[in-house]
């Protein structure tokens, strides 16, 4: 059987279809993101090194239930970090996360461990559930972690990675903010700033405000 050569057009082909490809991925990270970014290696410039962070990401697999599941106990926890990674992450949850991710805390600088974030938390922060029965909460992590009085993994999305806390969650049609202003309006109609029952929630509403929130509504 002949197997005819690869044509010198399919090769020009093939490598244009994978700039397009790494191309569109770049489009898709925040630009503030490259302010800081530092990825060269030894082994090439900094594109060839950031095309292999890019790779890694698109070959990272999609999280599971139970990495959903983990993610809900640690908020519910606020379990720390010990050990040589306690000095890198305060949190279980953080430690989690890259974990999901594909970063690796012993050889990924921050901003390379913030692209690989970056491209699972936009991939898949629609799906990102916790499963607590009676509560006020549809599910969302980031609902489920302010209903929990954790506002520090919310801060942290923002703060420590510039994820999207914006995004409408197609289960209920709300994002953040609009969550924590029904919350406050099931419990205070008036909009009462003084009004002590309701003062955990001005405060996290507040706090999502200085970290970029809006309604969308």
């Amino acid at each position: 059987m002949n197997i005819a050569p690869i044509s010198r057009r399919h090769t020009n082909w093939v490598l244009k279809m994978k700039n397009v490809l790494i191309a569109f991925f770049i489009s898709s990270i925040p630009l503030n993101s490259f302010s800081e970014i530092n990825c060269s290696d030894e082994n090439g410039g900094p594109l060839q090194a950031l095309e292999k962070v890019i790779e890694a990401a698109e070959l990272c697999p999609a999280p599971t239930t139970a990495n959903f599941q983990q993610l809900c106990n640690d908020i519910t926890l606020r379990s720390t970090v010990s050990g040589d990674l306690s000095e890198k992450f305060a949190y279980v949850f953080d430690k989690r996360i890259w974990e999901l991710s594909c970063a690796d805390p012993q050889n990924d600088s921050p901003e390379q461990a913030k692209i690989k974030i970056q491209k699972m938390w936009n991939q898949f922060k629609t799906t990102f559930k916790c499963n607590l029965v009676g509560s006020l909460v549809d599910g969302h992590l980031i609902k489920f972690a302010l209903y929990k009085n954790f506002p520090a993994f919310v801060s942290t999305l923002v703060e420590e990675y510039d994820l999207d806390v914006n995004f409408v969650d197609p289960a209920d049609q709300k994002n953040a903010l609009d969550f924590i202003n029904d919350e406050i309006k099931k419990l205070d109609p008036t909009f009462n700033p003084s009004n002590p029952g309701t003062r955990s929630l001005r405060e996290y509403k507040e706090m999502l405000i200085k970290l970029g929130a809006k309604p969308s509504r």
